[in-house]
């Protein structure tokens, strides 16, 4: 597992904590530059302000910030910096461009005319990513990308595959930037098309629409979303954000949810002008003094991923299911078997594999905790395997109980030649099934992928 890098230096990634996914402590819309020395002489007020707000925040809980203000947004890695230092709360910076009407496009939209845009714009982000910001020497830890409502422009989509080739040479994550609640599952067409895996994509701001089929379009692919604006009520009511990001969790999706406010708290140039009634909750704490108190009273446990510790898992790009296998391997039912049972589960692990799964599945009731464990554990270990080994393209899972037994099957399009004798993973599996009184059959021809075929009994 590699390190997390922040402004203040790498990171391992299960020392982050309770993280807030997206706010910014700076941000200046290009043209700021004309009050530049206007700016330069509210640098120690603006470190005050933030220090001040991230202490608050870290009275909460918080122990890691992600600031994604790309390149062109009046970024300030050195403020951030310093604000990590006298605050106590890590902060990940962001390398990458905004969206085209908003953003600075003159500069590579040019340099386009003469050679390839997308090469710079990769060249310069993986700088970034691996030599650090300028001459600072702070190492951005993510990518950011953004495209306007309803289109995404000719543009945007140099970015954006530009973003794919730094992630490709560096394994950084990709955040993104949406408007309106659009565009999310074209973002991830163009990244995946591109060779990302959805688990190393945030399409933020996707709690800008409140249509469950939209999220669980990108949701269902392996990517992860943002519920990123809560408080910012000019955009999008809280009570339609309330209500999607509690249904989502129902469907158990929260493992591939992030929150936050994608709050402002300094601004270059000009700060906007808005009466505080306007927006009285789009503060940094909303969530914890607000947002959170409503889930729980909506039954969402305090346990949900999304409401706390989610970050290393995406900052790393991790893309299987280890804390779960871990667990098991100690003897612990996961919390996704003990909440829903294993119908709910299966659909999880499919939901969050990096390549395609088919899903027939008829468990729709409790089975012995043994039985689930086992199944659960020989699919998602398939799964990684058919990911990170067979090469697969595809995998058809089917699930079913047949008069007294639990009868699970798995078949990848991967490489095959899988070996038991050669594949302690493999063996491990057999064994597992073999424990609960079961057979696991394997059937693995070299260019045919793998099948596994598990049948438990279902004794009390």
């Amino acid at each position: 597992m590699r390190a997390v890098e922040t402004v203040g230096g790498r990171c391992a990634p299960d020392a982050l904590g309770p993280t807030l996914m997206h706010e910014h402590l700076l941000i200046g819309w290009p043209g700021w530059e004309a009050y530049a020395s206007e700016d330069r002489a509210v640098h120690r007020e603006r470190t005050k302000i933030c220090v001040d707000r991230m202490l608050e925040l870290r009275e909460l809980g918080v122990r890691t910030l992600l600031d994604p203000c790309p390149i062109d947004l009046g970024r300030d890695v050195e403020l951030m910096a310093a604000v990590a230092q006298e605050s106590g709360v890590r902060i990940v910076c962001a390398t990458g461009l905004y969206k085209e009407d908003y953003g600075a496009p003159a500069y590579f939209k040019f340099r386009a005319q003469f050679g390839d845009a997308v090469k710079e714009m990769a060249d310069l982000f993986v700088h970034e990513l691996t030599e650090g910001v300028g001459s600072t020497g702070i190492r951005a830890g993510v990518i950011k990308v953004a495209t306007g409502a309803h289109k995404i422009s000719p543009y945007e989509e140099l970015v954006l595959r530009a973003a794919a080739a730094a992630h490709l040479a560096t394994g950084a994550p990709i955040t993104t930037h949406t408007d309106e609640g659009t565009m999310g599952v074209e973002q991830l067409d163009i990244l995946t098309g591109a060779g990302v895996a959805p688990t190393a994509i945030i399409v933020g701001h996707s709690c800008g629409s409140s249509n469950l089929d939209y999220h669980l379009a990108m949701l269902d692919r392996g990517g992860y979303i943002g519920f990123d604006r809560f408080g910012l009520e000019l955009l999008h009511p809280d009570r339609a954000r309330l209500g999607a990001l509690i249904g989502l969790v129902g469907l158990g999706c929260e493992r591939q949810i992030v929150l936050s406010h994608d709050t402002v708290w300094c601004w270059r140039g000009r700060a906007p002008s808005l009466p505080p009634e306007v927006m009285p909750d789009w503060r940094p704490t909303h969530l914890f003094k607000k947002v959170i108190p409503r889930l729980r009273e909506a039954g969402v446990p305090p346990e949900c991923p999304a409401l706390g510790e989610q970050i290393s898992d995406i900052i790393t790009g991790l893309t299987d299911v280890s804390d779960e296998l871990q667990e098991i391997s100690r003897g612990m039912h996961p919390a996704v078997l003990s909440r829903g049972g294993l119908g709910p589960a299966i659909k999880m692990l499919a939901r969050r594999s990096t390549i395609p799964v088919e899903l027939e599945l008829t468990v729709d009731q409790r089975l012995p905790e043994y039985a689930e464990a086992a199944a659960y554990y020989v699919l998602a270990e398939a799964l990684t395997n058919a990911a990170k080994h067979a090469q697969a393209t595809e995998v058809l899972v089917s699930c079913e109980v047949d008069g007294a037994n639990l009868c699970l099957r798995i078949r990848d399009d991967g490489v095959g030649g899988a070996d038991l004798a050669r594949g302690s993973g493999l063996l491990g599996l057999k064994d597992r099934v073999e424990a609960a009184g079961g057979q696991l059959q394997i059937a693995s021809i070299a260019g045919r992928g793998t099948s596994l075929s598990a049948t438990i009994p279902l004794t009390d």
